[in-house]
């Protein structure tokens, strides 16, 4: 069962990874539209988790980990929009996903006492292996800073992995629904006050086209929204160092098949990068 939610997290993360795309293809990737974008999104975020059913409780160890939750979430947005603006999308998704993947596989190992086993390793080796072969060489060479902000990428996404696991294994941890809800809410007090900020210094936030973006944003953010509160669930059950790897493989693939079903044709590497990542997704569930 809980293996089956894991699996689904990894599509609605793919389509809120679509839906994101499409804003940023419409907006840009400046620092006030990612704030604009973060700004919706953790409204919907909220709206979404209220209609899922939240267990309004307290908790200082909830409360503080969602502020540092919110916190990353915050400089992730910012060091991304700093490494596009250098560097290309293509690299940036693989550091991005090799955090989110390593961080927290590393630190339950070392901190949590997860089994390392030689199933875990050899899927971890295969995911990587994909995610490198997957990532189309780039001549880009705008600025030798764009490697820091690589390893910001890395650490802020594989952070949020780490803390969720932090929390999931707190014995005054709140229920799930209600920690999405507290880091939820502080990121949008968060955000909105720095979309005032930037307004106020003359910063454009006006949306190019304000209702398919908005949909754009809010489409993102409820698949996004759902997908984390599958994967808080599964990690009261699933070890960290199972989970996470499974997501990323499982995105590897689905990407690819949503390719295909919008007619790009994938090339020999993506395919073999996407088996690549069954294989090792085979590894942890047979």
């Amino acid at each position: 069962m809980y293996i089956g939610l894991i699996l689904a997290s990894t599509l609605l993360f793919s389509f809120s990874f679509y839906y994101k795309n499409k804003f940023q293809e419409r907006e840009g990737n400046t620092l006030t539209k990612a704030m604009v974008f973060s700004l919706i999104g953790n409204f919907i975020g909220i709206i979404t988790t209220l209609f899922m059913g939240v267990e309004f409780s307290f908790s200082v160890f909830s409360f503080v980990l969602a502020i540092i939750t919110a916190t990353v979430s915050i400089i992730f947005s910012v060091v991304s929009i700093k490494a596009l603006s250098v560097a290309n999308l293509t690299v940036f998704s693989l550091f991005s996903m090799l955090g989110g993947m390593l961080l927290p596989f590393v630190f339950s190992v070392a901190f949590y006492n997860e089994k390392l086993t030689i199933p875990k390793m050899l899927c971890v080796g295969l995911v990587v292996a994909a995610l490198i072969l997957g990532t189309p060489k780039s001549d880009n060479k705008k600025s030798k800073i764009a490697f820091w902000y690589y390893i910001g990428v890395f650490i802020t996404n594989g952070m949020v992995g780490v803390i969720a696991k932090i929390h999931q294994s707190g014995m005054a941890a709140v229920p799930s629904n209600t920690y999405t809800f507290m880091h939820k809410t502080i990121n949008f007090i968060a955000s909105l006050f720095i979309v005032l900020i930037l307004v106020l210094n003359k910063q454009d936030a006006k949306l190019e086209r304000k209702a398919l973006s908005i949909f754009n944003a809010s489409g993102s953010a409820v698949f996004n929204t759902i997908g984390n509160l599958f994967l808080l669930y599964a990690l009261l059950h699933v070890d960290a160092s199972v989970q996470y790897p499974l997501v990323t493989g499982g995105v590897i693939v689905i990407s690819l098949v949503m390719d295909y079903l919008q007619g790009k044709k994938p090339n020999k590497k993506a395919v073999i990068s996407a088996l690549l990542a069954v294989a090792g997704m085979c590894l942890l569930v047979i």
